[in-house]
């Protein structure tokens, strides 16, 4: 070491050749101190050196009396190190931002830093309590532990309010490296969960909207749950059972949507589709393709739908549906009526027995129709151009094996009638019985055009009835609808069979009899019978008008007649103004005689004009006991007649003029 110090001064840093190794220089001017060292290096002394001063490994600046900082790099590591009592403290102005402590670090401010290392199992304190801090409990994982609430907080431009997104997470390196993101929400409160590759949300939460978008970020402004997918992928939501419950799920493919069910702790494809309603609406129960109607149930060999319930302990439903393998599709009521209503008012309904009531609520009969007006039932053809004879409808009677026995065939007669036939099974064939056509009836036949009744029996029998009225008092009448007409009517009261007369638009009994005949077949006509004139012309003269039959009693009013136990009959017919009187005295012991005359009364209608005639006997041959008679008044003439030796019977027909 030199034992001379040296010291030069002047106005700046010194050069390496102003100096010698150990020589001193003052630079007046910037009040420094230089030295030069053993290899010619200009070194600057003191507080404010110039340039670097330079330590070796190990080599330490040390502070404080008993060595309390030290400063020093050990060729692996920088260190500065408190080495005595207190703590390490930097300072700014006077304050602590920074002290270590012999248990850590003390930061008061604000900390910037590029990164931020914290062991596993070591924490990072907040506010000196207990319970909160930021760790890692295991490599790869970061926590955050608090005894009330975990907070963050953004502020991107550091003003005190948001630009962007106010909180990221991503996956990989640094922040601007090679990194995906997880997570964003942004200053609106919108959450973003990204896919795999941390290019595209598929979970996203509008917080204006109040929606949330799983699948993609395009939130539908009126939907509250929007999934997504890529063109003809399928969204689905899955429900998914406890233990052995059963999962279901709801999806949408294409405008599809889709309901299944089925599997347990499975996944939506090994489900079973149960329902669903395609792009146009229709829905389709127990199929996922073809659905051609706004409701379409498929179900094999039993009924697909069932409608009702078992309210009140009562089980009435409609079942609609085919009934097994082998039965035909339709609707079946469990109990009760089916009832069908329109407008909410009833229409129709099967009861419970079977009965078909249209219009009435309580059908009486297998079908059963009412109206207000009348109840209507049509039948057609839909045959644009029906010929004659075609069908129009047919009503069949038939027995339990579907054999024809009775029915009513309608039929297309021309473009102006129609045709009904009415046929019965007679003796195992099929006939008709009454044909209407044209306004005509045709029994057993069909009607001859002119005919508005027509009817045939083919049958010989004479015990067949051609027409057969029954009724109290039964009557057909013959109306002529002229207005000046006179009806006529046949009826019969039990007693006799009447023609009578009189007016029928009253309908009631005609007025007028004008023939009976009685039970005993005797035909009584008050007015007469007219005969030998012309069709239709009625002539007095000619007029049988009045006929009478009868008896009347003779008696002996003059004159004698002897025999034995004589009998006398008296008869006489009566037509119009002529009256035929006959007489007969009769006994057996054939004694009777008139030896001179006999005058009898007792005729009932006295004669305009005398008559005459004879008296025959039995024994007419004998000429002597025949004789004379004559009528006048109401008194009848014999002369001489008859034998006391053999005559029976007196004889005498007389016709004669009633007096006017």
């Amino acid at each position: 070491m030199a034992t001379t110090i040296v010291t030069k001064n002047g106005s700046g840093a010194p050069t390496a050749s102003d100096l010698v190794a150990g020589e001193l220089a003052v630079d007046l001017t910037n009040k420094r101190l230089y030295t030069e060292d053993s290899g010619g290096t200009v070194l600057e002394l003191g507080t404010n050196p110039a340039s670097d001063v330079t330590f070796g490994d190990n080599t330490k600046a040390i502070f404080g009396a008993g060595s309390d900082l030290q400063i020093y790099h050990d060729a692996s590591d920088s260190i500065i190190n408190d080495n005595g009592t207190g703590s390490l403290k930097l300072q700014q102005g006077g304050s602590t931002k920074l002290e270590v402590t012999a248990t850590g670090i003390d930061v008061t401010g604000t900390v910037t830093a590029d990164g931020l290392t914290v062991d596993v199992t070591d924490k990072i304190d907040f506010g000196g309590g207990a319970g909160e801090y930021a760790s890692s409990p295991v490599a790869g994982v970061v926590g955050f532990t608090s005894r009330g609430s975990v907070a963050l907080f953004t502020d991107s431009n550091n003003n005190g309010s948001l630009t962007g997104s106010a909180f990221t997470i991503y996956d990989g390196a640094e922040y601007g490296g090679a990194t995906k993101t997880l997570l964003e929400i942004t200053k609106g409160n919108d959450i973003s969960f990204y896919e795999d590759t941390g290019t595209t949300p598929k979970l996203f939460w509008d917080a204006s909207q109040e929606n949330l978008a799983i699948g993609g970020s395009a939130v539908v402004s009126d939907a509250k749950l929007q999934l997504s997918g890529a063109q003809g992928s399928t969204q689905s939501i899955m429900f998914t059972g406890f233990g052995t419950d059963k999962d279901a799920a709801i999806s949408h493919n294409n405008g599809n949507i889709i309901f299944s069910n089925g599997g347990n702790n499975t996944t939506v494809a090994n489900l079973t589709e149960r329902m669903r309603i395609d792009a146009s609406g229709n829905v389709g129960i127990g199929l996922s393709s073809n659905i051609d109607r706004k409701l379409h149930i498929e179900k094999d060999d039993e009924y697909a739908a069932k409608f009702g319930g078992t309210a009140g302990g009562f089980d009435f439903a409609i079942e609609i549906g085919q009934s097994s393998a082998s039965g035909s599709p339709g609707f079946n009521a469990t109990a009760g009526s089916m009832k069908f209503s329109m407008a909410g008012t009833e229409a129709m309904r099967i009861d419970s027995s079977g009965q078909v009531g249209i219009g009435t609520s309580s059908p009486a009969y297998l079908m059963h129709l009412e109206d207000s007006n009348g109840a209507e039932l049509a039948l057609g053809n839909s045959t644009v151009s029906p010929s004659a004879g075609d069908y129009l409808g047919r009503i069949y009677a038939l027995d339990s094996g579907d054999n024809f026995f009775a029915g009513i065939n309608m039929f297309y007669h021309d473009e102006n009638d129609g045709e009904i036939r009415f046929r019965v099974k007679t003796d195992g064939t099929n006939a008709n019985v009454m044909t209407l056509v044209d306004g005509n009836v045709g029994i057993g036949i069909a009607p001859d055009s002119n005919s508005k009744l027509h009817v045939q029996d083919d049958t010989s029998s004479l015990d067949d009835y051609t027409i057969h009225i029954e009724s109290y008092t039964p009557a057909v009448v013959f109306h002529d609808i002229s207005a000046t007409s006179t009806d006529f009517a046949i009826q019969a009261d039990g007693s006799a069979l009447m023609f009578r007369y009189g007016d029928a638009s009253t309908g009631t009994q005609l007025a007028s009899e004008a023939m009976r005949i009685d039970s005993s077949g005797h035909a009584i006509i008050p007015a007469g019978v007219t005969l030998g004139t012309a069709v239709g012309t009625y002539n007095a003269d000619n007029t049988l008008d009045d006929y009478e039959e009868g008896a009347w009693t003779p008696s002996v009013n003059s004159g004698s007649i002897s025999g034995t136990s004589i009998t006398y009959t008296g008869k006489y017919v009566k037509v119009g103004d002529m009256v035929t009187y006959t007489f007969k005295a009769s006994n057996v012991t054939g004694d009777i005689q008139v030896s001179s005359y006999v005058t009898f009364d007792g005729l009932p209608f006295a004669l305009s004009n005398d008559a005459t005639s004879t008296v025959m006997t039995e024994d007419f041959d004998v000429f002597s006991r025949q004789g004379f008679a004559s009528a006048g008044g109401t008194v009848l003439n014999l002369s001489a007649c008859g034998s006391s030796s053999g005559t029976t019977d007196l004889s005498v027909s007389i016709t004669c003029k009633i007096s006017a």
